[in-house]
């Protein structure tokens, strides 16, 4: 005879007086009110009704667990990907700001490198003389 652990009663029969029960095995042996087995042979366990039963319960927990698992990744997912959108939008105002103070800068050098109107003969009062052969001071680089 095979081992009857974790045995689940059916409903007990009465006949006149006596009572009697039948059961069945997570392994898929069922003995009978009169004391006869049947199934629950190694070949037949794995086709065995309670050892599906017991299979579903288990993936159905497992499933429930995994579930949970993917919806917090999805949520830290979730997270992530409005991190990089907003640090994708400071970048391109940074961006745009640098840009923007680029071109300022260069209006201004550009405009302090443009000659001035003056009348024909005079010498702005802020710039120095023309440089001379010989003469040693530096030149703006700016103004190429």
């Amino acid at each position: 005879m095979s081992q009857f652990s974790a045995i689940s009663t059916t409903p007990c029969l009465s006949k006149k007086m006596e009572t009697a029960c039948a059961a069945a095995t997570l392994a898929g042996e069922f003995i009978s009110a009169e004391g006869i087995v049947f199934g629950g042979s190694r070949d037949a366990s794995a086709e065995s009704l309670l050892e599906r039963k017991a299979r579903i319960s288990m993936l159905s927990a497992e499933h429930s667990e995994i579930c949970s698992e993917r919806d917090a990744l999805l949520q830290k997912r979730g997270k992530a990907s409005a991190g990089l959108e907003k640090a994708k939008n400071d970048f391109e105002q940074a961006r745009t700001q640098y840009e923007i103070a680029d071109r300022e800068q260069s209006t201004s050098e550009n405009q302090d490198c443009r000659p001035r109107t003056r009348i024909a003969g005079q010498r702005p009062k802020d710039r120095p003389p023309p440089l001379g052969a010989g003469d040693t001071r530096a030149t703006d680089p700016s103004c190429g």
